[in-house]
């Protein structure tokens, strides 16, 4: 829940863009669209203002599809022969006892201030909606009030306005006392209700401009359109704009009835439509209720259509294919645009927030590349859409692992370092960064190597004596059975040694995801930035690190490096060898994101890779790595 506040939040922001577009458009070109064209682009925007609760914008999803097909095209088929599990049991066996998963859930300082604004949000469309079951209230009052219309030049009048529109339906008509002006209202059983004095007031002719215009909306479905304005009103009974748009479709609608009145009268008849709306204007002053729709308006409302009406002209075939042009256009605009406001796009938005980053826009979206100069230093090169990795001119191969992962979401990124393929599954999840967990592991053990805290010949730090929930942890620990049993309190004696100021400088050297460690600044609790959500890194980004590992170009001794190695040594035979370490966020006790990140040299060959998941429970490392093994054994040839 409080995710979606913070990036619902910041989707809101947005929709002043979205509104604010679509009313200089209205403004720019009102002119030359006819009223029924200018209602229709103000109903264009209902869809967006829906799509931060949609889980999957189908904007998105057609992207990526042609995006997936289109590279594909490119980049050729890139197929191998799959290797049976069997030639892989061996050393995957072995490697297996080596993976532990001793993982602990991570204590999230979660921000008060979206908690604050869900009880704000959730107060307010409560109110909302008490005054909307107000003016049920009303309307049902009036329905038990009202009788069938008996009069019977008022009924003929009415039958006439049915034939001339071919409305079929038998749609009832009813006398209601207090009632200033026809209305009709009803989703499943539309009624007309009419003052009751209203055949000794008008004239026949005003009478059959009221009718046709109820009857107007009731062709146009506009009770519908009522029920979605309604929630939007309540969904976002905060938003200056969205009040703004739910005013001028008000507006636009009546308009928009009028026009099509119009287009059945004479042109001689038109002043006495607007001199009937005149005499509304004069006797009313209230705005007309959320729940029906009506002939009459405020005195504002109908100045303006009274002004449209004056300038009336039935429009050309050109000036009609005109405005279907720019509503088509408008409508393409909005849809692939408005994946900007899906506050589901990702699920890291709190720790986004909390990190001091821009709910709403993943790091993997906004973040230029980090790559590593001469000087050791990261530069601000992009080399592509995602820090890391640029497509252009890959060979990039999108294998169907769908049954390796079995019931869990998530991506699996591998790179034959060899001849430069790349292997990717679930492109957007491989784009996408989250909490790396304890893959970081074998970073930060960099990171104690090359500031002296630790060495290749003794890397040996002693338990204080403090329980954990682990036996393995409860002991001295060297590099390699710290990493094994994925100590963290081994890690987070390195960090406060190390200093904070040291780790930052560390993650912008190594250019490691967005290079934010949150939980460092407060130093009296150990770190936990790794597994908390303020640390992130892609797939992606994961592979790439991993073949500057292997290729000795981090800016870390040789030593350093050749030490890590021998820490995450999983297997190594005549067969190949396996390296790699799992990592699991655990939260409120269920594993919901798990990583197996490392590389396998297999026939002189390097591929590095890495594997993430994630679900509601048993999203764990070992999860992820058994996924693994299933993967290279369907991609890699013997």
């Amino acid at each position: 829940m409080l995710t979606f506040i913070i990036r619902f939040a910041f989707c809101s922001i947005l929709l002043f863009f979205f509104v604010g577009i679509t009313a200089a458009l209205r403004r720019l070109l009102g002119a030359r669209l006819s009223g029924c064209m200018q209602y229709d682009l103000w109903l264009l925007l209902f869809p967006v203002f829906f799509v931060p609760f949609l889980p999957v914008h189908p904007a998105g999803a057609i992207l990526s599809s042609l995006s997936h097909r289109l590279l594909s095209a490119e980049s050729g088929a890139f197929s191998a022969a799959p290797l049976s599990a069997k030639s892989l049991s061996g050393q995957t066996s072995a490697a297996f006892s080596r993976v532990k998963d001793l993982a602990v859930s991570a204590d999230v300082q979660k921000p008060f201030w979206p908690l604050l604004l869900s009880f704000i949000w959730i107060g307010g469309m409560a109110a909302t909606a008490a005054f909307l079951l107000r003016s049920l209230i009303r309307l049902r009052q009036l329905k038990r009030s009202a009788l069938p219309v008996e009069d019977g030049q008022l009924l003929r009048i009415f039958h006439l306005c049915q034939a001339s529109l071919g409305v079929e339906r038998r749609i009832p008509i009813y006398c209601a006392p207090g009632l200033k002006s026809p209305v009709i209202t009803g989703l499943f059983c539309p009624a007309i209700f009419v003052p009751a004095r209203l055949a000794h007031t008008y004239t026949p002719r005003q009478i059959r401009y009221m009718l046709l215009h109820e009857l107007q909306h009731y062709r146009r479905k506009d009770a519908w359109m009522n029920l979605l304005a309604n929630i939007t009103r309540i969904l976002y009974w905060f938003h200056p704009a969205v009040h703004y748009w739910l005013k001028e479709l008000s507006l636009a609608r009546e308009i928009a009835c009028d026009t099509a009145v119009l287009l059945l009268l004479e042109k001689e008849d038109y002043k006495d439509y607007g001199m009937t709306l005149i005499r509304f204007a004069e006797e009313m002053s209230s705005s007309p209720s959320p729940l029906w729709s009506g002939i009459g308006g405020n005195v504002g409302q109908m100045q303006r259509r009274i002004a449209h009406i004056a300038k009336f002209r039935p429009q050309s075939r050109s000036q009609k294919t005109f405005g279907y042009t720019v509503l088509l256009l408008a409508a393409a605009f909005l849809f692939f645009l408005s994946p900007l406001l899906s506050a589901h796009s990702s699920d890291d938005g709190l720790a986004d927030a909390s990190a001091g980053g821009f709910p709403g826009i993943s790091p993997a979206e906004n973040l230029p590349d980090i790559s590593m100069a001469d000087d050791g230093l990261p530069d601000a090169s992009l080399e592509g859409d995602v820090p890391g990795f640029d497509k252009t001119g890959k060979g990039i191969a999108y294998p169907e692992l769908s049954s390796c992962f079995g019931k869990h979401e998530g991506s699996f990124v591998m790179h034959d370092v060899s001849d430069g393929t790349w292997f990717i599954y679930n492109e957007e999840a491989a784009r996408t960064r989250t909490s790396p967990a304890s893959t970081y592991k074998i970073y930060d053990a960099l990171l104690g190597l090359d500031e002296g805290i630790i060495t290749p010949e003794d890397s040996t730090l002693s338990w204080d004596g403090t329980a954990y929930p682990f036996p393995e942890w409860e002991t001295d620990q060297n590099l390699t059975s710290a990493m094994e049993n994925s100590v963290n309190w081994y890690f987070q004696r390195i960090d406060a040694q190390a200093g904070s100021s040291r780790v930052r400088a560390f993650l912008k050297k190594l250019a490691y995801g967005n290079q934010t460690a949150g939980s460092l600044m407060d130093e009296s609790v150990p770190a936990q930035y790794w597994m908390d959500g303020t640390l992130k890194i892609s797939p992606l980004e994961q592979v790439r690190l991993l073949e500057r590992l292997c290729s000795g170009e981090l800016p870390s001794s040789p030593s350093s490096i050749a030490a890590v190695k021998d820490a995450i040594c999983l297997q190594k035979d005549v067969s190949g060898s396996l390296y790699g370490k799992t990592g699991t966020i655990r939260t409120d006790g269920q594993d919901v994101s798990g990583w197996f990140v490392g590389y396998t040299e297999k026939n002189g060959k390097l591929y590095c890779f890495a594997a993430n998941i994630q679900g509601s429970k048993g999203a764990a490392g070992s999860r992820a790595y058994e996924i693994t093994c299933s993967v290279l054994a369907k991609l890699l040839t013997d």
